[in-house]
């Protein structure tokens, strides 16, 4: 998997003004698995970054280093 940092999960859901379970219906996933994501996990597979690249629209380079434009 991808490792991501979790604090930058929860600067793009905010970010974007989504609650959890928004995030959740639009990266297809239960809310029980995205809490997870956002407060335990520290890799995540291929899927969900795509998911994050182009749904949410989030830059690849800032999902992984925090740096340049959200």
């Amino acid at each position: 998997g991808f490792y991501i940092l979790k604090e930058q999960l929860k600067k793009i859901r905010i970010a974007k003004g989504y609650s959890q379970q928004e995030m959740s219906d639009k990266l297809d996933m239960t809310l029980r698995a995205y809490r997870v994501c956002e407060y335990e996990a520290l890799t995540f597979k291929p899927e969900f970054i795509k998911k994050l690249i182009n749904v949410i629209g989030v830059n690849a380079n800032y999902l992984f280093t925090g740096d340049g434009p959200m």
